[in-house]
């Protein structure tokens, strides 16, 4: 029999929840779209509703053999264990579907086999795809409580709420860190602040641009050197100068201006220094910034904090101190949420919804979230998962990784919302890195083609 609940929703999770770095150009205050229908009843899938033993599909986006491949699959083991040893009520079986770790595959796959009910019942996705989903996925107010949602962080949930809809519940959360081998970094004088003291005085550090590039060429010699990459910084580039890449309903390209020359002419200017090295097409072909770093030929590198297990094992059999930093700032300190979002399709019975809702719940239960989160770094979703011991003495034994990744979220900003986000997102970090291979460019060349193409790929997705 399904509950009933009156839903309504704080006004705090249409913005990130946590404290931001300040306005940026392109926000706009009160979209529609964040609103969730107050004074409605909302009929929830129960764990009776499975009264007959059934498998579903987890469709994740990584491979089997990655590190968040393998923790995913041990939390769907443990779910399927503990269906196995049910004396009542139908027994679920999860069966995992890998991906390739690429987002644009996984949503033209999924999009492909919707119309045809050959797609999983369960999948995550990443969290600039979740507006696709919106006419394809359950309302997740039919899987939780209200109360069950208020403990989603709120800041969290910012990709989750589209038109109206809880399309997504927050799963699998990262941001971007600089990766630092502090005792390398520190080796010539370089100096590297405490990330409490960048949360604590962001207007006075001077972890900023200018300091960074500096202290990256003075680490550069015949072995080593300063900054690694493979990507840029897209979005904090422009949110480190108080400014964005689009508007925050992605109706419009912000970046065709004096921030985004200022933006890239310091990131090419990196790369032509010598201060940075970063994998294009031409350039550093064969780089493997990982490899790098555990071997101490690299000061810093930019990853995602779903590597941060990893990391600190490299480090410390490496055997030098590690700590993670936000990029620096030019006017402002910026984190991305990126990672991923789970959502249930609604194109199945109401026997294989009510399993995927079951799997679901569990999936973000206190004990999977921070199992996940000590496996990999992925940031703890809920209040609850953040209470248990094991998250409190992960960040107390790793102060300058686990929690100051998880500090640095005070930095975070709303982020942009739309059906067009993953595809312009793509376009955008492909044809930039036309600063670095085609040098005899001007910047404000590519800045106005690729505004051409990106507004015209937002313009007709309206």
């Amino acid at each position: 029999m399904k509950k009933k609940l009156c839903l309504c929703l704080l006004a705090t999770c249409a913005a990130f929840g946590l404290a931001s770095c300040g306005e940026t150009e392109g926000s706009s205050e009160g979209l529609d779209d964040n609103n969730i229908y107050v004074n409605k009843d909302w009929s929830i899938y129960q764990n009776s509703d499975v009264t007959e033993d059934v498998t579903i599909t987890f469709s994740t986006l990584h491979a089997a053999t990655a590190k968040q491949g393998i923790a995913v699959k041990s939390l769907v083991d443990k779910f399927n264990e503990a269906q196995k040893a049910k004396t009542s009520g139908g027994k679920i079986t999860v069966e995992v579907e890998y991906g390739d770790g690429n987002t644009v595959n996984q949503n033209t796959k999924l999009w492909a086999a919707y119309p045809a009910k050959s797609n999983p019942e369960v999948a995550y996705v990443g969290v600039s795809s979740v507006a696709m989903y919106e006419e394809m996925a359950v309302d997740l107010r039919n899987v939780f409580t209200y109360d069950q949602i208020r403990d989603f962080d709120e800041g969290l949930l910012q990709y989750s709420l589209y038109k109206g809809k809880l399309v997504s519940v927050p799963f699998a959360p990262s941001s971007n860190v600089l990766v630092v081998n502090k005792t390398l970094w520190e080796s010539k004088g370089a100096t590297l602040p405490t990330v409490e003291s960048i949360v604590n005085d962001p207007d006075s550090s001077t972890w900023n641009w200018e300091n960074f590039k500096a202290n990256c060429l003075a680490l550069k010699d015949d072995d080593h050197y300063g900054f690694g990459t493979n990507a840029m910084d897209e979005y904090g580039m422009m949110v480190q100068q108080g400014g964005s890449l689009y508007n925050l309903d992605m109706t419009e390209a912000t970046f065709n201006n004096e921030k985004g020359v200022n933006a890239l002419t310091y990131w090419r200017d990196l790369h032509t220094s010598g201060a940075m090295k970063i994998k294009t097409t031409v350039h550093n072909t064969d780089l493997n910034i990982v490899n790098d770093f555990k071997a101490g030929k690299v000061a810093a590198i930019w990853q995602s904090t779903s590597s941060l297990a990893s990391n600190i094992k490299n480090a410390s059999e490496a055997g030098f101190e590690m700590a993670v930093m936000p990029f620096p700032k030019q006017t402002n300190f910026f984190a991305n949420q990126g990672g991923n979002s789970m959502i249930v399709f609604n194109n199945k019975s109401k026997l294989k919804t009510a399993a995927a809702s079951e799997f679901v719940r569990y999936m973000n239960s206190a004990e999977a979230v921070s199992s996940l989160a000590i496996q990999t770094g992925y940031f703890p979703t809920t209040k609850a998962a953040k209470e248990t011991e094991v998250i409190k003495n992960l960040y107390s034994s790793n102060p300058t990784t686990f929690k100051a990744s998880s500090q640095l979220l005070k930095f975070g900003t709303r982020a942009p919302q739309g059906v067009a986000k993953a595809a312009v997102d793509s376009k955008f970090s492909k044809e930039v890195k036309q600063i670095f291979d085609n040098p005899e460019k001007s910047i404000q060349t590519i800045l106005d083609e690729l505004y051409n193409e990106i507004q015209y790929t937002l313009d007709i997705s309206k």
